[in-house]
Order: C-alpha cells, then structure tokens, then sequence
C-alpha cells in the first residue's frame, strides 16, 4: 500500500459506526463506504461541486489519482477534501474497496438517466408550441455517469443474484436516509427485478428507462406523444484486464435494445414504478427522426457539425416543421443556458431518408461552456399530414486535446531520469493561470506546476525529472487546468528495471561480445588453450558424448592490470588474442571475470597429444600472455583448492 493509504481505510471503517463483526460482510461494508466517501450527510471523504467555481479547493477535473485525497482527508482528522464529481468519488471508492479486500471495478455509461420521481422512465414535458417546459422537466440524462462494481456472493437473495453489485458514491438521491446507493445485484437490473433491495429501481432507470415526451393539452393536463426506447444506457464500459483497451458490459445490464427479453424487463419494472399503467404505448407513427455524429466527434475549438435524419417509412408525401434547440448542459444533465435555436421545414418523399447538416460554429458556444464542454440538441416537430409528433435529443461532448508523455531513456530504480510533456492550446484564444499535475505510483507524488498563460493555439513543453522509487511497470499520470479549458489529461507506461537488473543485463550483452576470446577448456589436469576455430571445428564433431569444460575471459578497464601487468610472467596465448584486449582495453568500464560452463567435445585425446617440448615453447614466447591468476583445475575438483583460486 502507499503511505497512509491503509490507515485511511481503517479510519473509515471505524467512522461508519459498524460493528467490528459486520467487517466480515461485503454487502455492509460496500454500503458503508459508498455513504463515506461522500460528504453530504457524515463528513466523508468528498465533497461535491458541480458548479463553475472551485475557489478553494481542486477542480474535479484536476485530480490524477486517489491517493493524494485519500491522505488529504486522514491528515486532516476527517475534513472532507474538496471538490469531487462522480469519476472522482468512484476511483476513491475502487481504491478503498480494494485496500480493504473487495474486488472492485469502475464502470461508465453514457446517456445515464437521473429518474427524480420513481417512475422508471425519464420524463420529457412539452407545450403546444413544442418547446421544453424546463421546469416542469425534473429528470435528466448525464453525458456520462462513473460507478463501482463490486464482486461478491448475495446470501441475502436467492441463488444467482452474486458477482458484480453496483456501488454508486455519488450522491444523487437519499437511501434510507443517508447518500448511498448499492450493492445492487446487476443480474436483478437486467431482468428488471426492481423490487430486490439495494436501490435496484434508481440503477435499472440509469441504464434501461424509455424516453418519454408529454405534450401538455389545453385542459392543462399531459398526454404521450413519443417515446425513444433505446437512447438511455449505452456503451456501458470498463477497463479490460491488463491491458488499457475498454471493455463493453452492456449486455450484463440489459438484454439486445428492442428485443422481446429486454422489452419485458422493461415492462415489468415500470410496475414497480410511479406510473405503473404506462405500458403498452399507442404506436402507428410512420415517420422517424434521429440526430447523427460522424467519427469521435468535434473538438473543442472548432465548429460542432452534426446531422438530423427523418425518415419517411409511408408510401405518401411527408411535411414536417421541426424546432431545433441547443443548449449548454452539465455533464449531469442541468442546462445552464440556450446557445442557438431556429426552425426548419422538411420535405420527404414516399420512403425518403433525409440527413439535413447541423453546424454550431465555435464563436456562437465559445462563451457559454462549462465543465465537460457538454452540449445538447434538442429537436422536435409536428407532421402535418398525420399530426405526429417528432421528438429527440442528443447530448455531445467536445473533445479536448491529449497531454503527450514520453520518456527519455530507461527509467532505473535510484536513478534520475527525464519526462517530456507536451500540450497544444486548441482555442483561438490565450489560456491564463494553467496549472499541470503529474502524479506516478513509484516515481512521483503529485507535483504541481503552475505555468502561467498559454497563447493561442500555442505548444508547451516541459521537460520534468523523477527518481524511481520501487522496480516494476508504473504509469505516469498528467493533468492540465485552467478557467476555459479542463479535463485535458495524459498517462504513460514506464517500466522501471531495478539498478541490479540494469547492471546484469550490461554485463550479459558485454559478456555474449567477450567470451569468444578466451577459451580454455580443462581436462585431466591439463591446460590446454584453442583458438575460436579449432573449438569450433571440435563442437561439430560430437554432440552426444561430450565433457563439460570451463571456459574464462578477463578483461579490464587499464593496460596495466591484464595486458600489461604480466609481461614478466609465463604466458600463453595468441598474437590475436593480445591484440582483442589493446582493441578493447578502453571500453570497459568494470574489471570482470566471467565463468561460463562449455561442451567441449572430444578434447581430451587432442589434450594429451600435446608434448612437453610444445609447453616449452610457449613458455619461452614473450609475445603473448596467460593471466598468471588462472590456477591449475582438476576434472574432479571443478573450483580447485585454496592454493589454486581463481
């Protein structure tokens, strides 16, 4: 665990006011934690902020990891650290989830439904003119929301309802009394058993409630004039198992959109709900809208271009007055401000499809964004031939740009090594007060970098140095903020080798280079000395009865140690052989002995052919060299006695 981290945990178990026994259950302790780690009703971890100002504390946006919150919070005797919003309080909670041994995931569906009065279905009012009636509209759809799934047994609940549980921290709406929400079984959501307990009917609406418009009449009163079954809950995702790539879990939360299996669950919910008659809805429209998105989307500082299709499924002419609004949102689904709103008329022919360009420029949005740079179209229109009334919505983030992180060089445990950060303005405007944070398990706690001001569409480089701390594969977190300008974030892998790995693995590679040099194979008592040819040519010959050998380089960093230091001394070698140690002499960087076990095959009986007048004559040649370290070694005694050390 990092520093404090666990004290941390303990901390909160304690502060929940459960019994020590009930640690043992995961069902209590997740509920507890999901209470804790907001701050709401019981001084906890987080305190929210989905406003435009976090004066006095860190913008959600900014965090880089849990860690740095976690130790916040125990250093300050239990003040709530500030500020959070949702993926803030579920990295949190999977850090404290499992440090106290629950296996825990987090979890982000986009299009998540906030159902405000139990009907299981997200609820849309319009007037006669077709123009929202904002507030009367109480529900809303996130862009995006980020909970915990939590693995564990339900014996609670009949057989099948273990495995993943849903662990939301957020706090949306009270749960008997406290802001909590889970573990909800994600078996139950799917089949649209609402009635099974923890706030299993909030978590089914978030991922599989219709869309449902209400045109009000002139008697004030609201009837259904559309319904959208397949916008809520989608791409529903996690991250893969060692690897970064994401994962879709969709269809652990609802069966195939519009198949018979996910339309009964649907109905059977909405019995649980606040309008249980609601189903089956009149139906008969020939006539469909949808809004469409190119690729990834549009990027933060250029025009937004979208396209609304209509479809004309009747073998008649259709005519249509369609009402386009869009408007500013949170990334919880709260407008904040209307940007631009027009009307268009529609032509389509028998069996026509239609896709008819949408544009918002950037000048016309550049002024009204907020947190997660989340816009929403909203369209709506009437057929005049049929009276049908045509409804959709859809909500888009603009992207902002990558922080690049490259490494430069290997990253060694102990030793300093250097980090390059890039970031490129997007906006056609400066960027002032631009604060980075960089945070990486095993190299860095955060560090904070207050920049200052960016220009327009300028390049920021920054070129940081860490020292690692523990050996192993880290990632190296980076965030940047500013006022106009949030979620701009980064990451990359560094594996940092131990300097024990480094220094083995230099003198391996020298080691493959060196020990074709000097081969001497032993046998008998008998030195004998081969060049790299002859003891190749003997290697080929046999390779079933063979002995092993012992084959010895030596190589140092000064002349004087090897090559020079035994002029004087009987020595035995070859006149390539000297001239491989002067070549060498000065790119060694240590004295090394390497010691390496050889097959050397059938060299005995060339062994003994040499004669004592051969022996002679190499003890009398001053040409050549055999380092006078290198002791006498029997095939029965492989390291030799003491007086015959290497």
């Amino acid at each position: 665990f990092e520093k404090d981290i666990l004290e941390t945990c303990l901390f909160l178990l304690e502060k929940g006011q459960v019994a020590m026994t009930e640690w043992r259950d995961p069902v209590i302790v997740s509920r507890m934690i999901s209470a804790l780690v907001n701050s709401n009703d019981d001084s906890g971890v987080l305190m929210g902020n989905w406003k435009d100002s976090y004066e006095g504390g860190t913008s959600p946006t900014a965090w880089s990891g849990s860690g740095d919150i976690l130790r916040q919070y125990f250093k300050a005797s239990g003040r709530p650290v500030k500020f959070a919003q949702c993926w803030v309080y579920a990295g949190v909670t999977n850090t404290v989830l499992r440090c106290l041994g629950i296996p825990t995931r987090c979890v982000t569906n986009f299009n998540s439904a906030h159902d405000t009065d139990h009907s299981l279905t997200t609820d849309i009012y319009i007037d006669e003119k077709l123009e929202i009636i904002k507030d009367k509209t109480s529900d809303s759809v996130w862009n995006f929301h980020v909970w915990n799934e939590s693995w564990m047994t339900r014996p609670d609940f009949p057989p099948g309802y273990g495995g993943w549980q849903v662990v939301d921290a957020t706090p949306q709406e009270p749960s008997q009394g406290s802001y909590r929400c889970g573990p909800t079984p994600v078996s139950a959501v799917r089949n649209g058993n609402v009635e099974l307990k923890f706030d299993t009917p909030f978590v089914f609406a978030e991922v599989n409630s219709d869309r449902i418009y209400w045109q009000k009449k002139s008697d004030g009163s609201f009837s259904q004039v559309n319904v959208e079954k397949n916008s809520i809950g989608v791409r529903i995702s996690t991250k893969a198992v060692g690897s970064e790539s994401r994962v879709d879990i969709t269809e652990l939360y609802k069966f195939p959109e519009g198949s018979k299996e996910e339309r009964i669950a649907v109905e059977r919910a909405s019995r649980f709900g606040s309008k249980p008659t609601l189903y089956p809805p009149p139906t008969g429209n020939d006539t469909s809208i949808e809004i469409a998105m190119d690729g990834s989307g549009p990027r933060i500082g250029e025009d937004a271009r979208l396209s609304i299709v209509l479809k004309n499924k009747s073998s008649s002419q259709r005519t249509a007055n369609l009402l386009y609004e869009v408007m500013v949102m949170y990334y919880t689904g709260v407008l904040k401000a209307t940007v631009k709103k027009d009307r268009i008329s529609v032509n389509l022919g028998p069996q026509e499809t239609k896709s008819i360009p949408w544009t918002l420029n950037y000048k016309e949005y550049m002024n009204h964004l907020v947190d997660q740079g989340a816009l929403l179209l909203v369209v709506t229109g009437r057929v005049n031939e049929t009276r049908q009334i045509l409804a959709t919505q859809f909500n888009f983030r603009l992207r902002t740009p990558d922080l690049i992180i490259t490494p430069q060089g290997e990253a060694v445990v102990g030793k300093e090594f250097i980090v390059k950060i890039m970031f490129q303005n997007p906006l056609p405007q400066a960027l002032r007060n631009v604060l980075f944070r960089i945070e990486g398990l095993g190299m860095q706690s955060v560090r904070k970098i207050a920049h200052g001001n960016v220009d327009r569409l300028g390049t920021v480089t920054l070129m940081e140095k860490f020292v690692p701390t523990a050996a192993g594969p880290q990632k190296l977190l980076a965030s940047m903020d500013c006022r106009l300008l949030t979620q701009v974030h980064g990451f990359a892998d560094i594996v940092e080798a131990s300097l024990e790995e480094k220094l083995m693995d230099r003198d391996n590679k020298l080691n493959r280079k060196e020990m074709e040099k000097v081969s001497v194979c032993v046998n008998e008592g008998t030195d004998s000395i081969w060049s790299r040819d002859q003891l190749s040519e003997q290697r080929s010959r046999d390779t079933q009865d063979s002995e092993l050998g012992l084959s010895l380089l030596c190589y140092t960093d000064t002349q004087e140690s090897v090559c020079d230091s035994h002029g004087s001394t009987n020595q035995i070698s070859t006149e390539s052989l000297g001239s491989d140690c002067n070549a060498e002499e000065e790119q060694m960087a240590l004295k090394t002995c390497s010691v390496k076990l050889e097959d050397c095959r059938n060299l005995t009986k060339m062994k003994r052919e040499t004669t004592d007048d051969e022996e002679q004559s190499d003890d009398d040649d001053d040409d050549v060299f055999f380092p006078s370290v290198l002791g006498r070694v029997g095939t029965n005694d492989p390291l030799g006695s003491p007086n015959r050390s290497l």
